[in-house]
């Protein structure tokens, strides 16, 4: 499973994100996705910090 997290303060920047993942997943159903959204850097690192997840 691909696990990503985007962060924009620009909806529109979100929803074209969210657009081209939909279409990769469409394109790829053998590679399952998860997509969190945030649109402020603050609430992404709390929630990293709390899923003790790993940024490469």
């Amino acid at each position: 499973m691909l696990r990503l997290c985007i962060c924009d303060d620009r909806k529109e920047d979100i929803d074209s994100v969210k657009a081209l993942i939909s279409k990769f997943s469409e394109q790829y159903p053998e590679h399952p996705v998860r997509v969190s959204y945030f649109d402020n850097i603050y609430d992404l690192l709390e929630t990293l910090q709390k899923c003790s997840c790993a940024i490469k």
